[in-house]
């Protein structure tokens, strides 16, 4: 008895491992892997919502001008207004008298 204090002393209170333990160790492993599979499946991300086609629409104020009588050689001008109320990008490239 005086020989198991001084053990004690050195190297702390003894722990008996019985069959339980090593049982216990095995089943834990056995029983983790089961745990991931019995998780419900996580949902997919989040997409994004699908996005409305993407055009320009051109929109001029008045599109016909009346700049009356020309002499012949003559140069007039008139300014037309015109605004992109689309969606994407307007790009002109070419204008023509009408």
């Amino acid at each position: 008895m005086r020989q198991d204090s001084r053990l004690r002393e050195r190297h702390g209170p003894r722990h008996r491992l019985g069959v339980w333990n090593p049982l216990c160790v095995l089943l834990g492993l056995l029983l983790l892997p089961w745990g991931a599979w019995a998780s419900p499946p996580t949902p997919p991300p989040a997409t994004e919502t699908p996005k409305t086609p993407t055009f320009p629409k051109i929109v001029v104020q008045s599109p016909q001008a009346d700049l009356g009588e020309v002499m012949e050689n003559g140069t007039v001008s008139h300014d037309f207004v015109v605004r992109n109320e689309g969606n994407a990008p307007l790009v002109v490239e070419q204008v023509r008298p009408g």
